[in-house]
């Protein structure tokens, strides 16, 4: 992807109708609200999003925090191209089907070719159940 090829993006994926971003469309995942401040995922959790032991899979959490962390940094950068160089997750209570979540992230530091931000999920309860930080680049 080119610079100047994600003009217009944010305003497209935080509509109920998005077809932007069919990664959040496959999972059922609302944006909703995406500022230089923060963003914020939602969704519930369906029966296809967990694992054997009928809890949501850490891979879907995993998936949910980057993708808040990454609309934070385009929100902040500009909707410039950028990839993730480093996830880290660590997982607190489990997500039940059913469960309603959300996903914040917000910046923690930007340089001036890297940004690290950090995310929380939790269920509608405001129950914690995992943290994540990541390392954006521009690309």
């Amino acid at each position: 992807m080119k610079a100047g090829d994600m003009p217009g993006y944010l305003d497209a994926v935080v509509r109920p109708d998005q077809h932007v971003n069919p990664v959040l469309r496959h999972l059922g995942v609302v944006v909703s609200r995406v500022n230089r401040d923060e963003a914020v995922l939602s969704c519930t959790v369906t029966p296809a999003l967990t694992q054997g032991a009928g809890v949501l899979a850490g891979g879907i959490i995993a998936t949910l925090l980057d993708e808040a962390m990454a609309h934070a940094a385009l929100a902040r950068l500009g909707e410039v191209p950028i990839a993730t160089t480093e996830l880290s997750v660590r997982y607190f209570a489990p997500v039940k089907s059913g469960d309603s979540v959300l996903a914040r992230a917000w910046v923690y530091r930007e340089g001036s070719r890297l940004v690290t931000i950090e995310a929380e999920l939790v269920r509608a309860s405001e129950i914690l159940s995992a943290k994540a930080v990541a390392t954006f680049m521009r690309v």
